[in-house]
C-alpha cells in the first residue's frame, strides 16, 4: 500500500536532549594548587610542620583570612597531606572573614576538599570532619561525615533577612562504605545564587569530580528562582570553626589526612 499524501514519516534519526542529572548540570573547574589560585579562588594546601598553622594564596584575602589556624597539635605534613588524629579534638579554624568573603559573593560559591585515608573505626563520640556554624548570620556548614549505626550526612545551609534558605543534605545509610580507608577522597559542595541550585559530591578519587556519574553520593536542587544574599556571619557558635576537623569536646574528629581545600566565589555546578 502506497503512503497517504503529505503523511508524516517517523524521523528515526532525530536526537533528544539527555535528561539525567548530567544532562542538566554542568561542572565548572576549580584550582587545586597554590600556584593556579586567582582573585576569585582561594587554595590551601597543606604542607606545615608538626603544631603550624597553614596559609592559603587567593580569593581576594589578606592578612589573617588567608590563615588556617591548627588546632590542638595536628601533625607534620608527609607527602603533601596533614594528619588529623582520629578521636581527638584537631583541625583547623577558619575566620568569618573568609567564610562571608566566598559565601556572600554575588554569584554563590564553591568549596572542594581534597584528602585521604578516612578512618571513622570505634569512636568516643560521634565523629565529624569539619563544622563551622555561626552564632549571628546566615552561612552554615556541618561535615557530620557518620554518626555509628546511624549513616552519615554532610550540609550547606545559608540564609538571608528574608528568613529564606537554600541548601540540602547529602547523605546515605552506608555513608562509611564511600569513604575508602587507605584512599583518596574528593568532597564538593556548590551554591548558585542565579538559580538557587546547590549541589554536593563525594567520589574516590584525587581530584575535582567533573560530573555527578564520577560521584559515590550526590544531591542536587534547583528551583531556578534567584535567592538573595545571605546574611554576613560575626561570630561562631561554640567554637565551630573548624572547616578541616572539629573545634569543641562534645565531639571527636574522624582520622583523615588533608591535602587541600578550595574556596571559589562562584558555584561548580551551575544549570545547562
Amino acid at each position: 500500500m502506497r503512503n497517504a499524501p503529505n503523511m508524516a514519516l517517523p524521523n528515526w534519526g532525530r536526537s533528544y536532549p539527555d535528561r539525567s542529572l548530567d544532562g542538566l548540570f554542568r561542572f565548572r573547574s576549580l584550582p587545586l594548587t597554590e600556584a593556579s589560585a586567582d582573585a576569585n579562588v582561594f587554595v590551601c594546601e597543606f604542607t606545615g610542620g608538626a603544631s603550624a598553622n597553614e596559609t592559603g594564596v587567593g580569593g581576594g584575602l589578606t592578612g589573617s583570612d588567608l590563615v588556617l589556624s591548627q588546632i590542638n597539635g595536628v601533625g607534620a605534613s608527609v607527602g603533601g597531606y596533614r594528619p588529623i588524629t582520629k578521636d581527638t579534638i584537631q583541625g583547623f579554624g577558619v575566620t568569618a572573614g573568609l567564610i562571608n568573603n566566598f559565601a556572600r559573593s554575588a554569584a554563590g560559591f564553591s568549596a572542594l576538599w581534597l584528602m585521604k585515608d578516612y578512618d571513622m573505626g570505634v569512636l568516643t563520640n560521634p565523629n565529624r570532619f569539619f563544622e563551622v556554624i555561626p552564632n549571628a548570620g546566615g552561612i552554615t556548614f556541618s561535615g557530620l561525615f557518620s554518626y555509628p549505626g546511624q549513616g552519615g550526612w554532610i550540609t550547606t545551609n545559608v540564609s538571608n533577612s528574608a528568613s529564606k534558605s537554600l541548601g540540602g543534605t547529602c547523605g546515605s545509610a552506608d555513608f562509611s562504605s564511600h569513604l575508602p580507608t587507605n584512599g583518596p577522597i574528593s568532597i564538593f559542595t556548590s551554591v548558585d545564587y542565579a538559580t538557587s541550585t546547590f549541589a554536593y559530591g563525594v567520589a574516590n578519587m584525587d581530584g575535582q569530580p567533573l560530573s555527578f556519574g564520577a560521584c559515590k553520593i550526590s544531591t542536587v536542587s534547583s528551583s531556578g528562582i534567584a535567592f538573595a544574599i545571605p546574611d554576613a556571619m560575626s561570630t561562631f557558635s561554640n567554637s565551630c570553626d573548624a572547616i578541616v576537623g572539629i573545634h569543641r569536646g562534645t565531639s571527636y574528629v574522624a582520622g583523615m589526612k588533608i591535602k587541600s581545600l578550595s574556596f571559589a566565589k562562584y558555584p561548580c555546578v551551575v544549570p545547562v
